[in-house]
Formats: C-alpha cells, sequence, structure tokens
C-alpha cells in the first residue's frame, strides 16, 4: 500500500546537494509580483483577482483545468464528468478548446499565471511518464530518476484550478453550481502576491489505495464543502495514482483523522515497482521534517 513517512537519511543527503542550487526556482513574491511592476489601477468585475487593482481592460478565456493538463489526458478531446451541465452519472468526451471559461480573469492575471500552467503540465508529464515506465514489467532497466520540480508553485496552481472552477461554474454538488449555492473564502488568493498560506490550509498529497487499478489518462476533480454546506473549502485532483488535495479555508476546522491520511506539503514522491524506483522531489521553503509518499506500481492482475 502506498504511505506517508519520514525520508531516510541516505535520501536526505541526496536531496541537500540538489536543493542549494535549485531553490531559485520558486517563485519570490508570487506570480503577480513577476508581471510588470505598475498598477494599472483598473479592476474588472468579472476577474476573480480584481481586488488587486491590476487587471487589464481586455478580459480572457481560460481552460477551467490548465489546457497543457488537459492534453496529457487526450489530444482533442477527453472524457468529463461530475459538471453541472451533463446528467448525474453521465460522462462524455468533449474537445479541449471548448473547455474555457470566459470573464474569470482578466488578459493581464490570465498570462501572469501562466508560469503555473506550465509547471502543472510538466509535473503531470512526468508523472504519466513515471507510471509508463515502471508499469513495464518487462523493462531490464535498473536506471533510476530524480525530477524537481517547486512544490509553491504546484500548490498555487492547485489553488488557481479551485478558484477557477468555482468562478466559472463547472463545480457543482447535487447538479447544482456551487458559485450559486455557496461562498468560497478570498483570503487564499493574496498568496498570489507573495503571501503565506496558514497551515492547515495548502496542499496534500495522498497515493491512490488501488495501485493496481490506476485509471490511465483520466483526471478526477471534486470538490470539499463545510459541514453546513455554505462554502467551497477544498479541491481533490487524481491524475493516474497521484491525489492532489487543496484546503482552502483557514476559518473551517478540519477532522485531524482526515487530515492525518494525507502528506501535508511532502518532499518527495517515490514510484516503486519491484525491481526500481523514480522520484520527485518537492521544494519548500522553511521546513524543519522531511516527509514524503510512497507509491507502489504493481502489474494489473493477471499480469506478469
Amino acid at each position: 500500500m502506498g504511505g506517508i513517512g519520514l525520508l531516510p537519511l541516505w535520501q536526505q543527503q541526496v536531496i541537500r546537494k540538489l536543493l542549494p542550487s535549485t531553490r531559485w526556482q520558486n517563485l519570490q513574491g508570487g506570480p503577480f509580483t513577476n508581471a510588470a511592476r505598475a498598477k494599472t489601477g483598473h479592476a474588472r468585475s468579472d476577474c476573480y483577482v480584481s481586488w488587486t487593482r491590476n487587471c487589464s481592460t481586455e478580459a480572457s478565456r481560460e481552460h477551467f483545468v490548465s489546457e497543457t493538463v488537459l492534453r496529457l489526458i487526450g489530444d482533442e478531446h477527453v472524457a468529463v464528468n461530475g459538471v453541472p451541465w451533463l446528467t448525474r452519472g453521465e460522462t462524455k468526451a468533449l474537445p479541449i478548446a471548448g473547455l474555457v471559461a470566459a470573464h474569470i480573469l482578466c488578459k493581464r492575471h490570465n498570462e501572469a499565471m501562466s508560469c503555473l500552467d506550465s509547471i502543472a503540465g510538466q509535473l503531470f508529464a512526468a508523472v504519466k511518464s513515471i507510471y509508463e515506465d515502471l508499469g513495464d514489467f518487462k523493462s531490464l532497466s535498473r536506471k533510476q530518476q530524480w525530477l524537481l520540480f517547486s512544490g509553491e508553485e504546484l500548490e498555487l496552481w492547485m489553488l488557481k484550478t479551485a478558484f477557477g472552477l468555482f468562478h466559472s461554474g463547472n463545480v457543482a454538488k447535487d447538479r447544482k453550481r456551487l458559485r450559486d449555492t455557496q461562498e468560497i473564502n478570498p483570503v487564499l488568493m493574496q498568496a498570489f502576491e507573495g503571501a503565506s498560506i496558514p497551515s492547515p490550509c495548502g496542499m496534500y498529497v495522498l497515493a491512490d489505495n488501488r495501485p493496481e487499478k490506476v485509471d490511465q489518462n483520466q483526471m478526477d476533480l471534486a470538490s470539499l464543502s463545510s459541514d453546513n454546506s455554505e462554502r467551497m473549502i477544498g479541491l481533490r485532483l487524481r491524475f493516474w495514482g497521484v491525489s492532489l488535495l487543496i484546503l482552502l479555508d483557514p476559518m473551517s476546522t478540519y477532522n485531524n483523522a482526515f487530515l492525518s491520511e494525507q502528506a501535508y506539503r511532502p518532499d518527495y514522491l517515490v514510484f516503486r515497482n519491484r525491481s526500481r524506483s523514480h522520484t520527485i522531489v518537492l521544494t519548500w521553503p522553511k521546513k524543519t521534517v522531511t516527509l514524503g509518499v510512497l507509491f507502489p506500481i504493481r502489474p494489473a492482475r493477471g499480469g506478469k
């Protein structure tokens, strides 16, 4: 089974050698500070980060899940379910070009966050490649790979995806759009300008508990609501055998038993079959405990 644990000493030593020259990859001040320094003073009412008063006058069309990620699932079409405009239980193949939401970000903010789309595309491409490589049990290769990504950027991409799905009306409960029936706490959006995300909010990672039944080329999204269903407080995303969770509301009380099953801002993800492993290292600032998640990759039932 997959698990959460402390990083073995030898792997900690390897990571310490990797990190000093690569910490620069983490965002300094958030994606918006990498845009033009002078603020526009303009706030578009249809941009969900208009509070920055740094909008452009032009609107944009934004994929509610990054196009770079969607194209890892299908070249032109992806299977979609759980959205309010499909009947309950219905799955439908839709063109990627059509999975866009108009009027949730202005052009300036959409372009400023494109770096987050890029990092997510690279990360999920790496996950897909790892599963395909380690899933080839006929391979005689013993080569291991170490891949380095910014955990902060991935966390911000999850934040962007959650707010984008909410404000575009593409996340629902009982086929009702959450933006019409619930609220979402906007305070974490300040992280886009460099504010820290307070614990227990932020990104968690969980290994799939059915590693032999990984759904290839499919991404599942599910929202989390408060106990009284008044607020959307989180979003879970599952791709291949990796589940990512972003908690959004610092005013909510989260169940400790639920949180203990997730790895909060893990430093490493180890994917292992019976003979070798590949490791994704996630960089985070100011961490004292090195935490990891194991993803066992096994042959499909009946396979060799």
